[in-house]
C-alpha cells in the first residue's frame, strides 16, 4: 500500500512530468521495478529491461548495426568512431610532437562524439522504434549533465568566463557522448568479442613497451621526486604512469572478466601472457594509487565471483612482496619522509587539501564552475582567478588537484559531489545487478569485470583528477555504455 502511494505521489509531481516529457518516461520505469522485485515480487532484471521505455532512441534503429545488407549510416560511423578513438588513445602522446593532437582531445573529438549521439537520438526518435530501458545508472549520468550546466551558469555569473568552461565542458560532454554511443552501439555478440580482442591486443601491446622502458633505463624525471631514488616509472606511449596505471586497471579486468568467461582452455592459456605483462607494467609505474585501486578491485572481483579465491590470492601476495623491486617500497615509504610532507604542503596534496577549505564556503553550493580550479584546463588558461582566492594566494598553482573528488566539490559544490557520488555508486549498483541477472557465462562474467574496473577507476580518483586525463574516462565510460546494453546483446551474430 506505501508502495501504491508512493508511486501515485511521485507520477503526480511537477519531477515525473518533467521527465515523462522530455525522456518518455513510462509507470513501468526500472526504479519501481527494481523497488517491487526487491520487495519480493516477481519481476526478474531481464524482464525489467525489456519492458521499461525511456529515451525512445529505439532497439530498431541499434540492430541495423553490423546487419546483413545495408544498415544505419549513421550507426556504422559511431561504431567506426568507436574503434578509432579507443585507438588513437595509446599513439596520441607520439603524435603530438608533430600533429596538434591537443585540439582532437579539446573540439574535435567531443565535437564527433557529441554530433554522432545526438543524430543517433534524433533518428531514432524520429523512427518511434521501441526504446531502451533507463537504469539508475543513465539516471546518474544525466544529473551529471544537469550539474554541470548549473555549475557553469553560476560560475559565467560569477566569473564570466567562458573558455575555462568550453574546455571543460567539452572534455565532459564527450565522456557522456561516449556513454551513449556505447549504450546503443553493440548488440551483437561477435561484434563485442572482435572488439574486446582488438583492445586487449593493443593493451598486451602497451605493457609489453611499458616493461621495456623499464629494463632500458628511459629517465621520467618529471615525475618523481628525487629523494624517492626512482630513475624509472614506465608510461608506454601514454603521457604519463599515472595515466597507464588507469589504462592498465581497466583492461586487467576485463580481461579478467574474459578469462573466467570463456569456457576453451586453450584460449586462456593464451591468455595467460597477457595477464602477466599487464601486472608487471603496472608494478613499474609505480603508481600508487594504481596499486590501491588494483588491489580493491581484485578482491570485489574475487569476492563477488567466488569468495573462496581470496585466501589464495592473500597467500600469493604475501610471497610476491619478495619479487618486488626495491623501489616498489620507496614509493610508500616517502610519505613519511619529511621532505614529502614540506613539499606536498608547498605544491601537492596538502596544499590542495588546505586551498579546498579557505575556497569551499565561498562557492558552497554550485562550486567555480568547470575548468576553473584544478587540472590541466585550469592551470592553462585562468589558474589565478580561483587560485587567488587559495590559501596561498595562488603562489604555486597546481596543474592537477590529485584528487577527483576535490576537483568536483569546488568545480560543482555541493550538489555536484553529491550528484558524482550518486553516479559512482548507482553504476557499480547497476553493474552487480547485471551480473546477477545475465544467464550467458561470457557477459555475466564480463559485466563483473567492468563493474571491477569501474571501482577501480574511482579508487584511483582518490589519489588524481582522473577525468582530467581524457586517455582513461573516455575508456572508462565508454565501457560504463557498453556494460549497461550487455543484457540486450544477442548470443547470435549477424
Amino acid at each position: 500500500m506505501k508502495t501504491a502511494k508512493f508511486k501515485e505521489a511521485y507520477q503526480s509531481s511537477f519531477l515525473f512530468g518533467f521527465i515523462e516529457k522530455f525522456s518518455g518516461l513510462a509507470q513501468n520505469n526500472i526504479i519501481f521495478r527494481q523497488r517491487e522485485y526487491f520487495r519480493g515480487r516477481k519481476y526478474e532484471y531481464p524482464e525489467i529491461l525489456e519492458n521499461s521505455r525511456v529515451f525512445r532512441p529505439g532497439w530498431n534503429m541499434v540492430e541495423k548495426i553490423l546487419p546483413k545488407k545495408g544498415g544505419s549510416f549513421f550507426s556504422s560511423l559511431a561504431l567506426a568512431l568507436f574503434f578509432l578513438i579507443f585507438l588513437f588513445i595509446p599513439i596520441k602522446s607520439w603524435l603530438k610532437n608533430t600533429y596538434p593532437v591537443e585540439d582532437l582531445y579539446t573540439f574535435i573529438v567531443p565535437v564527433a562524439l557529441i554530433v554522432i549521439a545526438v543524430l543517433m537520438f534524433l533518428r531514432g526518435r524520429a523512427k518511434k522504434s521501441e526504446s531502451i530501458n533507463l537504469t539508475l545508472a543513465d539516471l546518474g549520468v544525466l544529473f551529471l549533465i544537469f550539474s554541470l550546466i548549473i555549475s557553469s551558469i553560476m560560475s559565467l555569473l560569477a566569473y564570466g568566463q567562458v573558455k575555462n568552461i568550453y574546455y571543460e565542458g567539452f572534455i565532459w560532454l564527450s565522456y557522456f557522448a561516449i556513454f551513449y554511443i556505447g549504450r546503443l552501439i553493440f548488440i551483437a555478440k561477435k561484434a563485442l568479442i572482435v572488439f574486446l580482442t582488438f583492445n586487449l591486443g593493443v593493451a598486451f601491446v602497451l605493457s609489453v613497451i611499458g616493461v621495456g622502458q623499464y629494463f632500458w633505463g628511459v629517465a621520467t624525471p618529471q615525475w618523481i621526486e628525487g629523494y624517492e631514488s626512482i630513475g624509472t616509472r614506465v608510461f608506454s606511449t601514454l603521457d604519463n604512469p599515472i595515466i597507464f596505471s588507469g589504462y592498465i586497471n581497466i583492461f586487467f579486468f576485463i580481461a579478467l572478466g574474459v578469462f573466467f568467461g570463456i569456457k576453451k582452455a586453450r584460449y586462456r592459456i593464451l591468455m595467460t601472457p597477457l595477464f602477466i605483462v599487464l601486472f608487471t607494467a603496472l608494478v613499474l609505474t609505480f603508481s600508487r594509487g594504481g596499486w590501491i585501486g588494483f588491489i580493491v578491485g581484485i578482491i570485489l572481483f574475487f569476492f563477488i565471483y567466488n569468495p573462496k579465491y581470496i585466501l589464495g590470492l592473500v597467500s600469493v601476495s604475501l610471497l610476491s612482496i619478495f619479487l618486488l623491486p626495491r623501489e616498489y617500497f620507496y614509493r610508500f615509504l616517502a610519505i613519511f619522509d619529511s621532505r614529502y610532507s614540506d613539499i606536498s604542503a608547498v605544491s601537492g596534496r596538502i596544499w590542495t587539501l588546505n586551498n579546498v577549505v579557505h575556497i569551499l564556503p565561498q562557492h558552497l553550493l554550485f562550486g567555480v564552475g568547470p575548468g576553473m580550479y584544478g587540472g590541466e584546463v585550469a592551470f592553462k588558461t585562468s589558474p589565478s582567478i580561483v587560485y587567488m582566492e587559495g590559501i596561498q594566494g595562488g603562489a604555486v598553482p597546481m596543474q592537477n588537484t590529485d584528487n577527483q573528488f576535490l576537483q568536483v566539490l569546488i568545480q560543482q559544490g555541493i550538489v555536484g559531489i553529491l550528484v558524482f557520488l550518486f553516479f559512482i555508486g548507482v553504476s557499480i549498483y547497476i553493474g552487480l545487478i547485471i551480473y546477477g541477472r545475465l544467464k550467458d557465462r561470457f557477459l555475466k562474467m564480463l559485466s563483473l569485470g567492468i563493474t571491477s574496473a569501474l571501482a577501480v577507476f574511482f579508487i584511483q580518483g582518490l589519489f588524481t583528477d582522473i577525468l582530467q586525463f581524457p586517455q582513461m574516462s573516455l575508456i572508462m565510460f565508454g565501457f560504463l555504455g557498453i556494460l549497461l546494453s550487455l543484457p540486450k546483446i544477442r548470443k547470435k551474430s549477424y
